[in-house]
């Protein structure tokens, strides 16, 4: 007997895919026979393609190695800068099936009355000479943010390339 471990969608991990021969077959005493095991689905690590555009967005989570569907939301940001991914569901780390549909949040213009620091042109902040932010649990457009790994792997602010390092998914209406 010979086991071959094999990814399967359809039968479930420990389950006999297929042997060789084929099961009803007649072999010769001391024969091999291969046994094809499911290991379950196949999953893989969803990557991070916060502030790529949407081009090398796709071209990364369509790739081979990852198979993923892609699915793009353009939103409206005062935060983010415009064009970029902001957000992707899943997020990136989390072990999903191959085939997975992956959500990308691509920012879009600031709607009107925002002045691109998070503030909707609120003030100055309290007379620091910054610009007020907004909250870092809420800000402009109804976005929640979740700091996690950039492009450049690097732990919320910005990577050496001066991308955005932090994850922002759409907020729940309440």
């Amino acid at each position: 007997m010979n086991p071959i471990d094999e990814a399967s969608d359809d039968v479930d991990q420990g389950r006999v895919i297929r042997t060789d021969p084929r099961g009803g077959s007649s072999v010769e005493p001391g024969s091999t026979v291969t046994i094809v095991v499911s290991t379950g689905v196949d999953l893989v690590e969803v990557p991070s393609v916060i502030g790529f555009n949407e081009d090398q967005a796709r071209n990364l989570l369509e790739q081979e190695a990852y198979g993923f569907e892609v699915s793009t939301r353009n939103e409206e940001t005062c935060d983010e800068p415009a064009d970029l991914v902001y957000g992707q569901d899943p997020q990136p780390g989390e072990e999903v099936p191959r085939g997975t549909t992956v959500t990308i949040l691509i920012a879009q213009e600031p709607p009107e009355g925002c002045n691109g620091d998070g503030d909707n042109g609120g003030g100055n902040g309290g007379g620091n000479g910054r610009p007020r932010r907004a909250p870092p649990a809420r800000g402009c457009g109804g976005v929640r943010r979740l700091r996690g790994p950039g492009p450049s792997g690097m732990a919320g602010g910005r990577g050496p390339d001066g991308l955005p390092a932090a994850a922002v998914r759409a907020a729940a209406p309440r």
